[in-house]
């Protein structure tokens, strides 16, 4: 059984999945191994892992990372670009291509950047609502409710809210809250 391992040290592999064989190009670059009962086998005089190809290729074009001027320039979203966004949102879903296609964004925005900032928004103002959700105190009604429920469901502080009426607005982690308040042993 013979195996052939090519290098081709003219090709950028800093993104390996773009990477594919080439034919042959000079003997020079080519090392055959054979396992069929040859007694000597030896690698290569190469280290050919692939952090050395890729070490040797960041030496080769003598940088070290990504340069300062191929990053792009980091532009705030503006008011309209917000609207755009949750417009796109509210009527396409979270196809955030198709977003970016059809409204109007800066040249520099891509689909990751709109799904990202839609995701910043929403925490936001989800941040925003339980502060602004002053916490109602629990009727004598509702307490005896809670209790009740309890009984007939155990913990399951999502059936018990479902079962009885409470204020609108409670959430079951109120309602679990609330069964710590009560049973509290100081």
């Amino acid at each position: 059984m013979t195996t052939t391992i090519v290098l081709d040290m003219t090709r950028d592999c800093s993104d390996l999945q773009d990477c594919s064989i080439s034919p042959i190009s000079s003997k020079a670059d080519v090392y055959h191994f054979s396992s069929a009962g040859e007694q000597g086998l030896s690698s290569p005089h190469l280290d050919v892992s692939m952090r050395s190809v890729q070490a040797a290729l960041k030496r080769k074009r003598g940088k070290i990372g990504r340069p300062n001027e191929m990053r792009r320039q980091r532009v705030p979203y503006s008011e309209q670009e917000i609207a755009n966004l949750l417009e796109g949102v509210r009527t396409m879903g979270r196809r955030w291509q198709q977003i970016l296609c059809s409204y109007n964004f800066h040249p520099t925005r891509t689909g990751i950047d709109l799904k990202d900032k839609f995701k910043r928004i929403a925490i936001s103002e989800m941040e925003e609502q339980k502060q602004r959700r002053s916490m109602l105190p629990f009727s004598m009604c509702e307490v005896r409710r809670l209790k009740r429920g309890v009984k007939m469901f155990g913990y399951n502080w999502k059936a018990i809210l479902a079962g009885s009426k409470f204020l609108p607005g409670r959430t079951s982690s109120d309602l679990r809250n609330k069964w710590k308040a009560l049973n509290k042993v100081d």
